[in-house]
């Protein structure tokens, strides 16, 4: 399974959360499940992305 780098970051520019984990939708809902309602995504462009474009 890819892994791949998750930073999160709040409106202040702060990060909230930084590490990495595997590229699979669970884990990408797991992370951001606390700033859900608010989060926007922005994602580079990379070959283990495509999962989470998919569920975007």
């Amino acid at each position: 399974m890819p892994v791949v780098c998750v930073c999160i970051i709040d409106q202040k520019g702060e990060i909230v959360k930084h590490k990495n984990i595997d590229a699979t939708r669970e884990a990408f809902l797991k992370i951001i499940k606390d700033c859900r309602e608010d989060v926007v995504v922005a994602v580079e462009c990379m070959f283990a992305w495509y999962r989470l474009a998919d569920l975007c």
